[in-house]
């Protein structure tokens, strides 16, 4: 594995002129994104997955993944779904599982999408042998 210096920020912004053209500032907010390293960790909510009839979301929020993802060759992108996270006192916090594919992942920064969580159906790399892999 690679020695790599991390320098993550939250909430920091992705400038690309011909992809994102939402909004004036063609940026894209990330959750997480190491720019020397080229590291994207997007936390996925309900809102990716589910449409809120009182905000009838879904439709855009699923063109600006497809957007991002697009990426994929120039990032290491992992998106963690919400399932991953308990928000009951008993165990509170992320599943093990994904954190520890979270830091492999992190640690050996190969370019890509990794979707971390049962969320994401088939695309869910947590329920491949990435454990056994050569990750």
């Amino acid at each position: 594995m690679q020695n790599l210096m991390f320098s993550f920020k939250r909430n920091q912004l992705l400038k690309r002129v011909n992809l994102f053209t939402e909004n004036k500032s063609k940026t894209k907010q990330l959750d997480v994104y190491d720019k020397i390293n080229k590291i994207i960790i997007e936390f996925d909510g309900i809102f990716h997955f589910k449409n809120i009839l009182k905000w009838n979301q879904l439709e855009n929020v699923s063109v600006k993944d497809l957007k991002l993802n697009s990426l994929k060759n120039e990032f290491c992108i992992i998106r963690v779904g919400y399932d991953q996270f308990s928000y009951r006192k008993l165990d509170y916090g992320f599943k093990k599982d994904c954190l520890d594919c979270l830091d492999i992942l992190i640690k050996r920064n190969t370019k890509g999408l990794y979707c971390l969580g049962e969320t994401y159906g088939e695309n869910n790399f947590l329920s491949s042998n990435w454990k056994i892999s050569n990750l």
